[in-house]
């Protein structure tokens, strides 16, 4: 083979880690398709005692989060923090009209 490759990385301090972080996701109520919330769902990450922002990550993924149970969110540090995390999140039962 013959050519050049180029590649992109970031050099993290390990105490900016997200993979770290404690992260809270408000509970989801079934909707009988994919539930994918987004970051408003998130109620909070805290790293090392600091209160992360929104601008601090992004989401990049879910899993098994379709039905009733325990659903995976992914997320992935942005700026000075790095890493990535897979944080559950709560997928509730449809509430009956009354």
């Amino acid at each position: 083979y013959v050519g050049t490759t180029y590649g992109y990385y970031r050099v993290i301090a390990d105490d900016k880690s997200i993979a770290k972080a404690v992260v809270k996701v408000a509970d989801q109520q079934y909707t009988g398709k994919a539930v994918e919330p987004d970051k408003t769902a998130v109620t909070s990450i805290t790293l090392n005692g600091t209160e992360l922002k929104q601008s601090d990550y992004e989401i990049i993924g879910y899993s098994k989060n379709i039905k009733k149970g325990t659903a995976k969110m992914i997320i992935r540090g942005l700026n000075e923090y790095g890493g990535t995390k897979t944080v559950n999140f709560k997928i509730t039962a449809k509430r009956l009209k009354q």
